[in-house]
């Protein structure tokens, strides 16, 4: 049986703003499969592309820990339980790429990167 899938889903992951992580994401929430090679963000800008998609799907950020009960032995497990510590950290060093949902180039996220790199080690 077919699953219908939402059109702005569907506009998603055909458009230009999608990465590894947020493609993992849509993967789960939307077909409750995973692609040929799930990620974790890695940076702050593959965290932004994230941020993105769970703003246009906001009923899924609360639910983003079950990236890291799907993919234990990875770095998901650490990156859900601090998610929303991390989203603070976005919106304050890139506040106009988070509320305009383009590339701004705001200064570099070196706190950011440094402590997603934590997690990921």
């Amino acid at each position: 049986m077919r699953r219908q899938v939402d059109q702005a889903a569907l506009d998603w992951i055909i458009g230009s703003k999608t990465g590894a992580s947020s493609v993992t994401i849509w993967a789960h929430f939307v077909v409750g499969s995973c692609p040929k090679h799930p990620s974790a963000p890695s940076d702050p800008s593959d965290f932004l592309r994230c941020y993105w998609l769970l703003k246009l799907f906001p009923d899924w950020r609360p639910r983003i820990s079950e990236l890291g009960d799907r993919y234990p032995n990875s770095s998901w497990p650490k990156l859900a339980a601090n998610w929303e510590k991390l989203t603070k950290m976005l919106e304050s060093v890139w506040p106009l790429s988070c509320s305009g949902g383009d590339y701004y180039g705001e200064r570099p996220a070196k706190a950011m990167y440094e402590r997603m790199r934590k997690l990921r080690s």
